[in-house]
């Protein structure tokens, strides 16, 4: 019979929680690790609609990228997520930045979409190679419809590309480490007003596809690795887990 410790454990050995950045809230963040488990609900958050629809699915556990419990808590409130959460007896797990930065993890996969190679380290992103040369509008429309972003910002420059840097999520001050690492282009989210000056200066191309689609990525290929390791539990991926962002 599986448990929320069962599900954490199996967390930790696709992505250790031990990498997680010394900042960062991650593992077991509400509930009972005793609790038996027979459906999990795979999301980037946890808000009430998320909730709402795990106590509707008869989900035991709802499975986070982003942390429930991130800041110190100074009030629990009738209409937060957490106190919703608790309320329904939900699980909660939240594997954030041992999850970006493992082998295997969420960087790794934005850099096989990419389809870079000869990959490295940068912070908690990669570096690496396109397979071919791109121009910075041609990158950019590039990482829209490999990410399948409604839209994207970026800086342009006038270097040939070849050599990328990327990192889920808002990676803005690791621009500078991707510059001194001889990026032609550094591909993340959130990007600043004056990570852009920088960019421009620098010579960079610098492409923001926003938080929700350099992430989103990483729920299905989970949902499929957790699917292997336990028979007697379902996963389903949230529909209420979508991009809060409106293009026009």
């Amino acid at each position: 019979m599986s448990t929320v410790q069962k599900v954490y454990d199996a967390i930790d050995a696709i992505a250790p929680f031990s990498l997680a950045e010394k900042s960062d809230n991650v593992g077991i963040l509400l509930g009972d690790k005793k609790a038996v488990v027979k459906k999990v609900l795979l999301t980037l958050d946890v808000t009430n609609e998320i909730v709402k629809e795990a106590t509707q699915i008869g989900a035991q556990l709802i499975l986070t990228h982003h942390p429930i419990i991130y800041a110190p808590i100074k009030g629990l409130y009738a209409d937060s997520p957490l106190y919703h959460a608790a309320q329904a007896g939900l699980n909660v797990i939240s594997a954030h930045t041992n999850i970006d930065i493992a082998e295997g993890g969420l960087n790794d996969m934005l850099s096989d979409l990419l389809g870079l190679t000869n990959t490295a380290p940068l912070e908690i992103g990669r570096i690496g190679k396109m397979p071919k040369t791109f121009s910075s509008t041609e990158l950019a429309v590039y990482v829209k419809e490999r990410f399948r972003c409604r839209g994207v910002r970026y800086v342009s420059s006038d270097r040939t590309i070849k050599k990328v840097a990327i990192c889920s999520g808002g990676g803005g001050d690791y621009l500078e480490e991707a510059v001194d690492k001889g990026a032609d282009a550094f591909v993340t989210a959130d990007i600043k007003y004056h990570h852009m000056l920088y960019a421009r200066e620098k010579n960079i191309t610098l492409i923001d596809a926003g938080h929700f689609n350099t992430e989103i990525i990483l729920m299905p290929i989970l949902k499929s690795l957790l699917e292997n390791i336990f028979s007697d539990v379902s996963f389903a991926l949230s529909n209420a887990c979508v991009d809060p962002i409106e293009y026009i």
